[in-house]
C-alpha cells in the first residue's frame, strides 16, 4: 500500500512523516484510524447521546392552565299560559343528556359535554374565546341558540330550549 507523509496534514502524525500509516487507514468505517480520531468521534457520539437523553424529558410547550366552565340547560315554557306571580309548577325543567359542543377560535371543536339529570354540565378549558353550540334534543323545538363566551369569566352558561308550549 501507499504510505503518505502525514506530518503536514495531521498534527497527531509523527513529525518525521514515518508513522507507518497507510491511506486506507483513514477511510470511513476502517479500524485503522488513529486513536485521536476515534476519541474525537467517541466524544462527539457521547455528547450527542447525552443531549438526546437530556432533551427527551423536556417539553416544548409549557402546561396550559385550564378553567372550569359550568352551564345549566333547561326547557320552557312548561305551562300553556304565563301567570303572575309565576306558578312554581310551571318553571322551566332541566334537560338531562343534552349535548353541547364548544368550538375554539380556529373553528375547531375543543370540547363536548352532556348534561346530568339536573341539566348541568361542566368543562375544563384554557383561556380564550369560544362558542357554545347546543345540539338538538328529541322532543324539544329546534335547538337552543349558540352563545359566545370568554374564559375565564364566563360565569354560569344558561342554555334555554323551547318546548313549543304556548
Amino acid at each position: 500500500m501507499l504510505e503518505l507523509p502525514l506530518a503536514a496534514a495531521c498534527s497527531w502524525a509523527p513529525r518525521d512523516g514515518k508513522g507507518g500509516r497507510r491511506a486506507s487507514d483513514f477511510l470511513p468505517g476502517r479500524r485503522g484510524t488513529s486513536p485521536a480520531l476515534s476519541n474525537v468521534e467517541r466524544t462527539v457520539k457521547i455528547i450527542i447521546l447525552l443531549l438526546l437523553v437530556l432533551s427527551a424529558g423536556c417539553s416544548t410547550t409549557p402546561p396550559v392552565s385550564t378553567f372550569t366552565v359550568e352551564g345549566y340547560v333547561h326547557a320552557g315554557p312548561t305551562c300553556p299560559t304565563m301567570q303572575e306571580p309565576p306558578d312554581p309548577d310551571c318553571a322551566d325543567r332541566p334537560v338531562p343528556n343534552a349535548e353541547v359542543i364548544v368550538w375554539g377560535p380556529a373553528d375547531n371543536e375543543v370540547a363536548r359535554a352532556k348534561t346530568d339529570a339536573q341539566g348541568r354540565f361542566r368543562l375544563e378549558l384554557p383561556a380564550g374565546s369560544y362558542i357554545l353550540v347546543p345540539q338538538p334534543v328529541k322532543g324539544l323545538l329546534g335547538t337552543a341558540p349558540m352563545q359566545d363566551f370568554i374564559v375565564p369569566g364566563a360565569g354560569l352558561l344558561d342554555v334555554a330550549y323551547d318546548t313549543g308550549i304556548r
